[in-house]
């Protein structure tokens, strides 16, 4: 609830929910999730974008994108949360 109603007091309406509203499983979490992965990847390995008005930089000045999935997908999250400072 307090998502919907943080903002009331600086005088603004309440929040809308997408999806009527409806808390959505794991399963959909995950297809969205993936989809966003794809995206993001083909945006860095195609350097797709120009379309959008900004330009990525050469892909040799990028991290190996492929090594860091492998590295994300194999740390569990007491590391990622080191690797953060947390």
């Amino acid at each position: 609830e307090w998502f919907r109603t943080y903002k009331i007091p600086d005088g603004k309406p309440p929040n809308k929910f997408a999806l009527g509203e409806a808390c959505m499983g794991a399963a959909y979490a995950h297809k969205v999730i993936h989809e966003t992965h794809t995206f993001w990847y083909d945006l860095v390995k195609n350097r797709l974008g120009g379309e959008f008005g900004f330009e990525l930089p050469q892909i040799e000045t990028l991290r190996d994108v492929d090594a860091d999935t492998r590295m994300v997908r194999t740390l569990s999250d007491p590391e990622l949360m080191k690797m953060a400072g947390a």
